[in-house]
């Protein structure tokens, strides 16, 4: 009886350290704003964990971004001022076979009226791990 309790606690220890530490595929996203004067004005990066259900999101003045995972589509979408900009669904089995690193879509630019000195707004997303 105490080897099969040993024995269970070590398994029980090595998946619960197995999942503490190996986190599920990710994902990091850049977005950066362009400027009327062509010069960078803004340069952000989230990562995010695909996880079902679950999303991630940010405010960066003028734009936000949501970052989200539902049913079997990774979902990327971007506002401005709180209207729609731009977005995306992508078949999360696309993403998944890809490799670390490898681009999930190219760099899209998106332009718009001026709103606080910004006339474009550039991102990309890669599968992280």
């Amino acid at each position: 009886m105490k080897k099969v309790v040993l024995l269970g606690a070590f398994f029980f220890g090595n998946l619960l350290a197995a999942a503490v530490v190996v986190p599920g595929p990710t994902v990091e996203c850049r977005f950066g704003g362009v400027l009327e004067n062509n010069r960078a004005g803004l340069d952000e990066a989230v990562t995010y964990v695909l996880v079902p259900g679950t999303g991630v999101s940010g405010d960066f003045d003028p734009y936000e971004f949501v970052l989200t995972m539902y049913a079997d589509y990774f979902s990327v979408e971007v506002y401005l001022d709180g209207d729609a900009l731009s977005s995306m669904d992508l078949p999360i089995a696309n993403v998944l076979a890809l490799p670390i690193g490898a681009t999930i879509f190219g760099l899209s630019t998106v332009y718009h009226e001026e709103v606080d000195e910004f006339v474009a707004l550039q991102y990309e997303c890669l599968r992280a791990l």
